[in-house]
């Protein structure tokens, strides 16, 4: 054995080295090639006039969002800028 083997099962025989023993741990249970991940994946999307609506509604709610983001944040940095303009104290420029 070498110094460091951090899972020496790892180099055993993977049929038997993946049957359960009910510990949690890297590849218990899980035998490669059966059982494939595509069993658990859902069906395809069906691309169709409902299903583009529901995105494009979903896009623009998205940039409805990011407009009102946008035109907050003008209206707070003009008003912090206004501050500091009045205020010598909060004025950086000034030295």
């Amino acid at each position: 054995m070498s110094a460091f083997q951090p899972f020496p099962a790892a180099t055993a025989n993977w049929r038997t080295a993946a049957q359960p023993t009910g510990e949690i741990g890297p590849g218990v249970g899980v035998v490669p090639g059966e059982g494939g991940a595509g069993e658990a994946q859902p069906e395809a999307q069906v691309v169709d006039r409902r299903f583009l609506a529901a995105r494009r509604k979903d896009v623009e709610q998205a940039i409805r969002s990011a407009e009102r983001l946008c035109s907050l944040t003008d209206k707070l940095l003009r008003a912090l800028h206004e501050m500091r303009r009045k205020r010598p104290r909060l004025d950086r420029r000034r030295g």
